[in-house]
């Protein structure tokens, strides 16, 4: 669907024309799914970002007096978001303390009996500290989603995120040192 089409569906709705709010959307979210397939390799990343920039357009369209061209205001919200995308997943990358350092990919880690035990007693020592980085660190292993965290803890993705970070630091220096500090 073409730039022109989608401003013709834009000025359409504003005359109150569902179907062509239907058509509209449609098409943003095919051009949408074009851009993103080439810019964000992961496919449910992509699409969660076509949901959110489409969530955005939604919300904003009809209140924002547009002068020049809907389809490059749509355009630049995706874009605002794919820049979003790109800083928290950097930042997030940067944030995270990886557990297994030293260990390349594919490889597993060298069997350890007493492993089990001293993660057991980590968790112990880090529970009397912060109760709730035990349990996210717990949660979290056992295969809960950042999603069911953020509801089950009332707390934002960022939140779990740090949360989770700084379990896992204090993990680390545990497994490492044997103490917390």
């Amino acid at each position: 669907m073409a730039e022109s089409e989608l401003n013709t569906f834009y000025h359409l709705v504003c005359g109150g024309d569902r179907e062509a709010e239907k058509k509209l959307f449609d098409g943003l979210r095919e051009r949408f799914g074009l851009i993103l397939q080439q810019k964000v390799g992961n496919e449910q990343d992509a699409e969660e970002l076509i949901q959110e920039s489409l969530m955005v357009i939604a919300q904003k369209y009809r209140a924002i007096e547009i002068r020049t061209s809907f389809t490059a205001w749509a355009y630049q919200v995706l874009e605002n978001k794919l820049l979003y995308y790109y800083r928290t997943k950097k930042s997030r990358r940067d944030r995270f303390v990886s557990i297994t350092d030293g260990i390349a990919d594919g490889e597993s880690s060298p069997s350890d009996p007493t492993l089990k035990y001293r993660l057991l007693t980590c968790l112990k020592k880090i529970n009397a500290v912060n109760p709730r980085f035990a349990r996210l660190l717990n949660l979290h292993h056992q295969g809960y989603t950042v999603e069911d965290l953020c509801v089950r803890f009332g707390i934002t993705a960022n939140g779990v995120y740090t949360i989770l970070s700084r379990a896992r630091a204090m993990l680390k220096v545990c497994l490492e040192k044997g103490q917390l500090a």
